[in-house]
């Protein structure tokens, strides 16, 4: 009872495990051919986007630079002439 039997020719059976194989292959690789080019293109987002960052940062210290006023240094302690001739 139930029993149900089941011819299958072994070469048949090889064909049907390399056929499914070589699908799985192909499917997979598409899928991680997909990953890459998404990958690729979120990196390239990145590196404009640091580069925009960079870009916006040297304008700013540009404009503290530009501000920044231009204070004289005054030396705290003075040099004769004599030091000043041996600092030489």
């Amino acid at each position: 009872m139930g029993a149900f039997e089941i011819n299958l020719n072994p070469i048949v059976f090889l064909l049907i495990i390399l056929g499914s194989a070589v699908i799985g292959y192909v499917f997979r690789s598409r899928q991680i051919k997909s990953a890459r080019k998404k990958i690729l293109a979120l990196e390239k987002e990145m590196l404009t986007s640091h580069a925009q960052i960079l870009a916006l940062q040297g304008k700013i210290s540009d404009l503290t630079a530009a501000e920044k006023p231009n204070i004289p240094v005054i030396p705290l302690k003075t040099i004769s002439s004599g030091e000043e001739k041996k600092a030489k």
